[in-house]
């Protein structure tokens, strides 16, 4: 009976060791440290408003100093703009910063206070 059991966890043990589909191999991935890429996007002291994307880049929305209202700006995954944009309300001197959010259809919204 001893001697039966142990042929069959051998016998057990061989088709395991044989067996391709149980063989498992350690993840291959690389974990990736430190900084992707960094930009200076003018003299800004820090978004006011961010937001991911749909296409994985960004868009953010400064305050500017008195006078020069709100700036927009867009940017790919990479961090490059594609494109920049100041709004001041027509008739006042300065205007607060506020959110800036993507729209379903693609589009943007800003919302802020003069």
């Amino acid at each position: 009976m001893l001697a039966s059991k142990a042929r069959l966890l051998l016998a057990f043990i061989v088709i395991i060791a044989l067996s391709p589909s149980t063989l498992v191999s350690p993840a291959s991935g690389q974990k990736i440290t430190g900084t992707t890429w960094a930009h200076t996007f003018g003299s800004i002291s820090g978004p006011n408003s961010l937001e991911v994307t749909s296409d994985q880049g960004f868009v953010m929305l400064v305050h500017e100093s008195p006078g020069s209202g709100v700036r927009v700006m867009k940017a790919n995954l990479a961090g490059d703009v594609e494109w920049d944009r100041y709004y001041l309300p027509p008739g006042y001197l300065s205007a607060s910063a506020g959110s800036v959010k993507q729209t379903r259809d693609g589009g943007y919204i800003v919302a802020g206070g003069a």
